[in-house]
């Protein structure tokens, strides 16, 4: 091989050994993200594996192509000139160390993005870049981070002496002379590296990001994928969602089919595609409500959905004594997105922050206006920092007169980025409802507990032993502990008998043994208020985040405008729900799954006990199922730029 290569010019040789470091590296990279999730291969046959591997070195030509092209160009444009190659060896190979190790830094962060999301890294790692005091200090206080940090600065060091002893390999006693001879050579070179960079030989497409999805399992499609890849992939797509608007059908059509989905009718609607002028017969009732997005929080961590480790007995116990649904879903997968829809009523748009969205920022009324309007004192509550997010920039203008964060807090008490723990918090929202409710107005609280998100910081010295023996196990424990403590005390309070309390996931969580799309949207919800409804139920018709605004003030007998997404539960049923995961559009019904993303489609059955599906039954399914998310994807957008969401 040496013997070979020598053969070649300098500059090709310098070329085609950093060509295969690239892919070795990647492919080590591969194996040591297969090994740490090797769990989800056990089901997998052996063959599709292998497949997957293959399918990654393709992906990783990819990128070594791009990385190297130029240098490439570079060195056959200077081989027809007696001077300059050296310089610009020395210059390419600092280019090429940076351009790696950009590369580097990409898959150290996909590791702990995979085992977040069970996808590859895109752009939404990108969403919180403007707190970046914040982002450092969520990256060095988890400690679950440090071997990949270690893994990549030794890997940076490591490639960049490599990188210059392949250009001293390559360039050793070479001398250059310029020739036609090596013109041939030059060419073939990079007609390899196009060729890899295409990663087909099929003329009418080159290689996508849907090539990879080549099975039925989710591990083996993202295994083939370089995070490097959908990264940029997913940049190039965002930056055209914003010059492109959703255009699956006319507007009047999206409209009449999200109308027809929300029971609108021409004769009680006014304003925007979705007004309803809700008018109760009923005496409308000033209970206190308390809204607790709990985070991280899936429905897949309970007992009640099939988890056996019991990791969840307040919550558990709490749902068999309540209202509640069964086939309930979060809005998107970040907390932004179950903050946005629970307290307003709307979907989120893929890959769009619509509480930092300034080009498109304009009044939500949804739940805290609502209230307000009818008398309420409506107060936020975090755990950390109310710039994170822009929870203070978004919820002061759109109804929340107050926000108690991270700075209400004794100093002692923050833990870490995330802030105070979340028993802590509760024991403040139970001192400011005391002094509240003294106050002849109804309050609505709203809050965002932490504690069940990296960095995990389990808090000591109060009275709570865990039984799991991992820390996010004993995480997901102690959230609910708090959960008991705060209903604990909240029951001795006078106000206790006049408060509706509301628990849900802001989002729910990656959780091994359940499908990543459910673990991560199926999340409780659960309204409690013992001494208001005493008749447990459970009702499982879907629904989703963007009810909980309807939902409540139907509890409430209010009248009132429903200017959103939601319906309300008790009184009306959804056939579907929609959501999104990043770049990923998807809808529920209380049996099927659809999605789409990248021109890639996916349909199956929720149920595997339903009776199976005939091939125009699920055709049937399937477009339905895609016009609806199609439709309320497009209005939500109209509207947006239209400014008619309050």
């Amino acid at each position: 091989m040496k013997k070979l290569l020598k053969k070649l010019p300098a500059p090709v040789q310098f070329i085609v050994i950093t060509w295969f470091a690239g892919m070795t590296i990647f492919s080590a990279f591969r194996i040591l993200l297969y090994f740490l999730n090797s769990h989800e291969a056990e089901s997998i046959p052996g063959s599709v594996i292998l497949q997957s591997f293959i399918m990654g070195l393709r992906f990783d030509a990819v990128i070594n192509g791009y990385f190297l092209l130029l240098p490439a160009v570079v060195f056959f444009i200077l081989s027809f000139f007696k001077k300059g190659m050296e310089p610009a060896a020395k210059i390419i190979s600092v280019f090429i160390a940076v351009v790696y190790g950009i590369a580097f830094l990409a898959y150290a962060t996909d590791f702990r993005w995979y085992e977040h999301g069970s996808a590859r890294l895109t752009v939404a790692v990108l969403q919180w870049t403007d707190t970046l005091g914040w982002m450092l200090k969520f990256l060095f206080q988890d400690v679950y981070n440090y071997p990949f940090l270690v893994m990549l600065f030794l890997l940076l060091f490591f490639f960049y002496k490599l990188v210059f002893r392949i250009k001293r390999f390559s360039f050793s006693g070479y001398e250059h002379k310029p020739s036609l001879k090596t013109i041939p050579v030059y060419l073939i070179l990079l007609l390899l590296l196009f060729t890899g960079i295409r990663g087909r030989l099929a003329i009418k497409s080159p290689i996508r990001w849907g090539t990879a999805f080549f099975s039925p399992y989710n591990f083996t499609n993202q295994i083939g994928l370089n995070p490097v890849y959908t990264f940029i992939r997913s940049w190039l797509d965002k930056k055209a969602s914003v010059e492109q608007r959703y255009n699956f059908m006319t507007d009047e059509t999206a409209e009449g089919i999200v109308r027809q989905a929300l029971g609108i009718n021409s004769s009680t609607s006014s304003g925007s595609p979705v007004t309803r002028e809700i008018k109760s017969t009923e005496v409308p009732k000033n209970y206190h409500v308390v809204l607790v997005l709990m985070e991280s929080l899936s429905a897949k961590h309970m007992k009640h959905f099939g988890n056996e480790n019991n990791l969840t007995p307040v919550l558990d116990s709490l749902y068999d004594h309540a209202i509640s649904f069964s086939d309930f879903y979060s809005d998107g997968n970040h907390t932004f997105n179950g903050i946005f829809s629970s307290l307003y009523g709307w979907h989120s748009l893929p890959m769009v922050h619509h509480m930092k969205d300034l080009a498109h920022q304009q009044p939500y009324h949804g739940l805290p206006g609502t209230l307000r309007e009818k008398g309420y004192r409506t107060i936020f509550f975090t755990t950390h920092d109310d710039q994170f997010d822009n929870m203070a920039g978004f919820l002061l203008p759109n109804g929340i007169e107050n926000i108690v964060s991270e700075k209400d807090y004794e100093r002692s008490y923050v833990l870490s980025t995330l802030g105070v723990p979340d028993h802590v918090m509760l024991d403040r929202v139970i001192s400011e409802m005391d002094k509240l409710s003294r106050e002849s107005k109804p309050v609505f609280i709203s809050m965002i507990t932490g504690s069940n998100h990296e960095p995990f910081v389990l808090p000591e010295g109060i009275s709570f032993t865990p039984r799991s023996e991992a820390l996010p196990q004993k995480m997901v424990e102690y959230a609910d502990w708090s959960i008991g403590k705060f209903m604990a005390d909240a029951s001795t309070r006078p106000w206790f008998d006049s408060t509706i309390f509301v628990f849900t996931g802001d989002h729910g969580g990656l959780i091994k043994s359940f499908d990543r799309y459910l673990a991560f949207h199926h999340v409780p919800f659960i309204i409690y208020a013992p001494k208001i409804f005493q008749q447990p139920e459970v009702i499982s018709s879907v629904g989703g985040q963007a009810d909980i605004f309807p939902t409540v003030c139907g509890l409430l007998n209010l009248s009132y405008r429903n200017n959103s997404m939601g319906i309300d539960l008790l009184n009306s049923k959804r056939k579907y729900y929609p959501f999104n995961f990043d770049e990923e559009i998807c809808v529920v019904s209380t049996e099927n799954f659809y999605s789409h993303v990248h021109d890639q489609d996916r349909f199956y059955k929720m149920s595997p006990d339903k009776k199976n599906m005939s091939a125009a039954e699920i055709n049937s399914q399937s477009d339905s199922m895609k016009t609806f998310l199609e439709a309320v994807m497009q209005t939500t957008q109209r509207m947006i730029e239209g400014r008619e969401m309050k």
